[in-house]
């Protein structure tokens, strides 16, 4: 059933969850509240997508976000099918006037979402971050070397004008969303595609820095998780390669 929003500017916030740590449900309650005090000249609503093969939205996270009377959706995908598909299934099943798509834990703190938000209120379509060099720093090396080369990547062979397109956090209005939707990419890839339809489809793009808050510890993903997303990646190109040969054969005749 799709969520429908009254009076107060409706700010929906998409949470995807995959194998969470244990006690993760604390933390997230915690930055939750946090953000609903903060920004109460908004409506909030929580949208949990468990993409995990197990049963992570428990008892207790139901307990905590009803005994906070925090407004909330949980759902559920049958089996893992990638970070870009449980937010394109959060995103699709409610309505708001902006929508936040962001990490359980929350790595950027919450004061950035003002400048997310207040991007949106002056019309920007879509506003994604720029985590900046000092986040190389924070990285593992291997990491922080493939994040290097991904940046020049997106830059020099994409030809995109932003240097970050997988912070994961990020937020667009109605027409961003339509666009959110038609991304067909389910890996953590599917914010490469969202930025570039913008691009194609000439939306207003807005960039606010961002700073990974204290303490906050980041590891290696798997080779898997990076085998992954070079098919994903080569799947990109060969679509939209073929898409653009397809559109100059059709101006040319």
């Amino acid at each position: 059933m799709l969520v429908i929003f009254m009076d107060k500017k409706r700010i929906a916030v998409i949470i995807p969850l995959y194998n969470p740590p244990a006690l993760w449900e604390g933390n997230c309650i915690e930055h939750i509240i946090a953000i609903i005090e903060l920004y109460s000249q908004y409506s909030f609503y929580f949208v949990f997508v468990n993409d995990s093969p197990k049963n992570i939205l428990n008892k207790k996270i139901v307990t905590l976000l009803t005994t906070f009377k925090i407004e909330y959706k949980i759902l559920t995908l049958k089996k893992h099918l990638g970070k870009g598909m449980a937010l394109k299934v959060g995103v699709r099943e409610v309505r708001a006037d902006y929508y936040l798509c962001i990490d359980w834990d929350f790595p950027f703190g919450i004061i950035v979402l003002q400048d997310i938000i207040s991007k949106l209120e002056k019309g920007a379509n879509v506003v994604t971050i720029n985590r900046g060099k000092k986040y190389l720093t924070q990285l593992p090396l291997l990491r922080s070397s493939l994040t290097m080369i991904w940046r020049l990547f997106i830059n020099r062979i994409v030809k995109l004008d932003i240097n970050d397109t997988q912070s994961g956090l990020k937020g667009f209005d109605n027409v961003g969303k339509k666009l959110f939707l038609q991304a067909f990419t389910n890996s953590f890839l599917h914010d490469l595609e969202f930025i570039y339809l913008c691009r194609e489809n000439n939306l207003s793009l807005a960039v606010v820095e961002a700073s990974a808050r204290p303490g906050l510890q980041f590891t290696n993903f798997s080779l898997k998780v990076y085998l992954n997303e070079l098919r994903s990646l080569y799947h990109l190109f060969y679509y939209y390669s073929l898409k653009r040969k397809t559109r100059l054969k059709r101006e040319i005749a």
